[in-house]
């Protein structure tokens, strides 16, 4: 059992040495079945609106100026705090005008008219897709993101690689998922109570 697991990790390490040495162009079009969705949305547009798109299955919100331009991102844990978390006061967060109006217990009608710009995280990380994957494996350890937004050579958005979709594309390229439940100290936790 130890010798299959020992060449799996060899295998694992070389698929992942290879897909770091890729473009993240050539990244996006050969793994776009593990990228994340995502979609864009203008910064004028409402909370209301950035809700929408997460329940139809969205995983990021990229908002863009009227020049079709990135200039922020939606980041989902701000919303929790912003929205209803208890602990809001106490956790570290942007400041902005939703955690204002929280304090102060504007309704939730009022609350989903506030402006996408007011609640996006201003210059996320992007990266062009001539760089290599390993460049932004660098900058999310950078800026401690887990994803970059890729631009094409025109600053179109291309996609959203993450380090998530990058380990998923290893394990494919290595032949077979290492599985976890061989090894005694993990069977405690994947066993039902």
């Amino acid at each position: 059992m130890g010798v299959v697991m020992l060449s799996r990790g060899r295998s694992l390490a070389q698929a992942l040495e290879n897909i770091l040495m890729m473009t993240v162009g050539e990244f996006i079009e050969r793994y776009r079945d593990l990228l994340p969705r995502f979609t864009m949305i203008s910064e004028t547009e409402t909370l209301e609106k950035v809700l929408e798109h997460i329940y139809n299955g969205y995983h990021y919100i990229v908002v863009t100026d009227h020049r079709g331009r990135v200039r922020g991102v939606v980041y989902h844990l701000d919303l929790i705090y912003s929205i209803g978390h208890p602990h809001f006061e106490q956790i570290p967060a942007l400041l902005n005008i939703l955690h204002f109006r929280r304090r102060i217990k504007v309704p939730i009608d009022v609350l989903l008219k506030t402006p996408v710009d007011e609640i996006m995280r201003r210059t996320p990380p992007c990266i062009k897709e001539d760089k290599l994957v390993s460049d932004s494996v660098d900058l999310m350890h950078k800026v401690h993101r887990s994803y970059v937004i890729v631009m094409s050579k025109s600053d179109e958005v291309r996609g959203i690689v993450t380090a998530h979709s990058i380990l998923r594309a290893a394990l494919r390229e290595s032949g077979s998922p290492i599985d976890v439940r061989t090894h005694a100290h993990h069977s405690a936790e994947l066993s039902p109570t």
